[in-house]
């Protein structure tokens, strides 16, 4: 009964001949009515109006592939190329059709896809052997040789080919683009690798150098790798000394020793090294084939005891070669770079007589760490720097090998790496003494401005370590609101504050000078009235930073309200050559390369918005030049002064504070303002030349790809690595060259 109901309901439901035929008769009217009014508004050039009468065609009659062509061509013009590309597409899937793939290829043009552009355009002269627009448009993309002339047919591979081609010369554009400016951005780094291989040095040097590969954690494949770039060296008048445990002379890799007697394996408590020039490597360490060429000239040329070189790292693929990563572009001999950078050089050449024992002595101090070579060699420089002659030779002439390609799919065996270690480990800081107790001065110029001085004076006593040991000297000049008597009131009666009235026009070195002279505390600090104190201990901070070893002058990093970065230390004779900062604008978060806008190393100058300074060192220096630099550049004068009284101008990256930068009495954007800047500059370049462009911490492989000073590299000319190469072996090589050109 109830199967017999339901099939009476479906015929009555079933819609009769009729009624179908008057049902698709509508469908049809409809579809011709939307199509001639799409074909109107196409006329009238109505784009969109076109293309929604198009689609409602096509959701008529879906199997109209000349309409959805023709609602891409609208949506293309009405500014929709995801839409075009999707009705171009679908009409493709209806029927193959030339006038589909040419105007999905000037789709995919106009929108920056070129080699899938290519790709729709060869399809289509295909389809359509010497269509001129297809010619046409082959050659807007950049490949007119791609055309078709006849009527062969294609092969999948061929378009495949095409469309490789497409994408190759896209490349080569853009390489062309970067060798036109010699400049490539940081992130074609193995693109510039690739295209500036090292060159020989300017002349041979004959030198018989013992190569030490310290392998004391190191697989067997890092060691082998080490050995044979030695013997693709063009120096051939070498012997290399392997350090490694027992195991490893058990290992086939010792048997390199029995095909090459230049080669020979021990274990650290047999090594016996022979008098001459050493060259310190750790096992994974590959050396350019010019690499001993080079360190051996450079030694000649500046006679130093030590020479390091610039380095990078290297994933070898076993039939595409080398991929070139994270280049170490070391600045010239700095203690304090040397004390807290991640990365020490990778290559290091000793050339005194007693070379061999003090390498030795020091790869025994740390015989426990797997890191035993890259700790020797930091070792070793920190104890020549400021003391005998060491020179930076900038050029990449070693790279550390990491897993090739493939290689981390395996398991871990007993003769790898020490787990988690690295041919070339990131070695710990070298601790630093403790913080003396001096006492601190901090001035701080300020005309009224009462809250944000109020900010300021504050946040520098809460995060001292030593408040009690802290003066802070308020340099009142001319402040007129009362609201600036009350707050300095408040700030003295509360805290260890004094104002000092200063009743003259504005010269910020004048006043710093004045209230500098009345001080006796141990160290100065010359601070903004802008600035905001964000690290705790900071003061303990400076004192250690002030104490080290031929410190002179500590700054510290400044950021944006919005964490941004405002002053990251400052470069020297980038860009136009004037005086920028580091990292300006780059994220809170970005520490630059190697670490170097959030660690402690030398720096070319700093802001005198927080600058320390030992006072018998303000004293030594003749302070600030308030006659030529009132107002800029100040700074930066002062710090080329205590560079030259051989003493390092360090950045602190580890002390942040917020700085508003120049509230107080703006920036430099009207006429006159902008006029007294290029007066004070020019001051500036009298009193210093050419060393006002000389930044031994900018390593000349750097170049300002994106208008900042470490956004791309370039490769330096001949007479740029001599020049570096000669200076960075001076006594005291951040202090600013005399009577000679630097640049270029």
């Amino acid at each position: 009964m109830i199967d017999r109901f339901k099939r009476a309901l479906a015929e009555f439901r079933k819609p009769s001949p009729a009624s179908q035929a008057a049902l698709a008769r509508s469908r049809q009217i409809r579809a011709r009515e939307t199509l001639a009014a799409g074909n109107a508004a196409r006329d009238e050039e109505d784009w969109a109006a076109a293309a929604g009468f198009y689609a409602a065609h096509v959701a008529q009659k879906p199997e109209a592939a000349a309409i959805h062509i023709q609602l891409g061509n609208m949506l293309a013009r009405s500014g929709d190329p995801v839409g075009a590309e999707r009705s171009y597409r679908q009409a493709l899937t209806l029927a193959p059709d030339a006038d589909a793939w040419l105007q999905l290829g000037r789709t995919l043009a106009a929108v920056g896809r070129r080699a899938e552009a290519i790709e729709a355009l060869v399809e289509a002269g295909r389809l359509a052997p010497g269509d001129p627009d297809v010619r046409t448009e082959l050659a807007a993309v950049g490949a007119p040789e791609l055309a078709v002339e006849n009527d062969r047919p294609r092969s999948a591979h061929v378009r495949d080919l095409a469309r490789v081609g497409g994408r190759l010369e896209q490349t080569l554009d853009a390489l062309h683009d970067w060798l036109s400016v010699s400049t490539y951005p940081r992130e074609a780094y193995d693109v510039f690798r690739r295209n500036f291989p090292i060159t020989p040095p300017p002349h041979r040097v004959v030198a018989e150098i013992t190569v030490v590969v310290e392998a004391l954690y190191a697989s067997p494949a890092r060691i082998r790798t080490t050995l044979l770039a030695l013997q693709d060296q063009s120096l051939t008048s070498w012997r290399a000394i392997v350090l490694a445990p027992s195991r490893v002379l058990e290992h086939p890799v010792a048997s390199l020793a029995l095909c090459d007697d230049r080669v020979s394996f021990v274990t650290p408590d047999m090594a016996t090294l022979p008098a001459g020039p050493v060259l310190s490597l750790t096992a994974g360490t590959i050396l350019h084939p010019e690499a001993l060429s080079w360190f051996a000239f450079a030694q000649e040329r500046t006679g130093a005891e030590a020479v390091y070189c610039d380095h990078d790292r290297v994933v070898e693929h076993w039939r595409h070669g080398p991929r070139y990563m994270d280049p170490v572009l070391h600045p010239m001999p700095d203690r304090e770079d040397l004390r807290t950078t991640p990365a020490p050089p990778e290559a290091l050449f000793l050339a005194s007589a007693t070379a061999a024992e003090e390498l030795m002595a020091a790869l025994r101090r740390h015989d426990q760490e797997a890191a035993a070579g890259a700790a020797a060699r930091r070792d070793l420089l920190l104890a020549k720097v400021d003391r005998v002659p060491v020179a930076h030779l900038p050029r990449l002439l070693a790279s550390v090998s990491e897993l090739p390609d493939g290689a981390g799919q395996g398991r871990r065996s007993e003769d790898e790496d020490v787990p988690g270690m690295a041919a070339s480990a990131v070695v710990s800081m070298e601790a630093e003494p403790a913080a003396p107790d001096w006492s601190i001065a901090v001035i701080v110029p300020t005309r009224d401005e009462a809250a944000m001085l109020e900010t300021c004076v504050r946040s520098l006593f809460e995060r001292a370590a030593r408040p009690e040991r802290l003066t802070v000297v308020i340099a009142d000049n001319r402040s007129q609101e009362p609201e600036t008597a009350r707050v300095l009131a408040e700030l003295s009666g509360e805290l260890n504050v004094v104002v000092v009235p200063v009743g003259e026009p504005f010269n910020w070195s004048r006043i710093n000078n004045l209230l500098a002279a009345t001080r006796l505390e141990d160290l100065l600090i010359f601070a903004n009235n802008d600035t905001v104190m964000l690290t705790p201990n900071w003061d303990e901070i400076v004192r250690r930073r002030a104490a080290a070893d031929g410190a002179g002058l500590i700054g510290a990093r400044l950021l944006y309200p919005d964490g941004t970065v405002q002053h990251a230390g400052m470069t020297l004779g980038t860009g136009e050559g004037t005086p920028d900062h580091e990292g300006v604008g780059a994220d809170g978060n970005d520490h630059g390369p190697v670490g170097r806008w959030a660690r402690s190393r030398s720096a070319a100058g700093v802001t005198g918005a927080f600058m320390a300074v030992r006072r018998e060192v303000f004293e030594q220096a003749g302070g600030f030049d308030a006659g030529a630099l009132a107002i800029g550049y100040n700074d930066v004068d002062f710090c080329l002064r205590v560079r030259r009284m051989g003493l390092r101008v360090i950045y602190a990256g580890d002390v942040e504070l917020i700085h508003l930068e120049s509230k107080t009495r703006g920036r430099n954007e009207t006429r006159a303002r902008i006029a007294w800047d290029r007066g004070e500059l020019r001051s500036l370049y009298e009193t210093w030349g050419e060393g006002l462009t000389f930044d031994p911490g900018h390593n000349p492989h750097w170049a300002p790809a994106g208008g900042a000073a470490f956004d791309g590299f370039q490769e330096p000319t001949s007479r740029r690595i001599l020049r570096h190469l000669e200076l960075s072996a001076r006594l005291h090589p951040w202090a600013p060259p005399k009577g000679e050109a630097w640049s270029d």
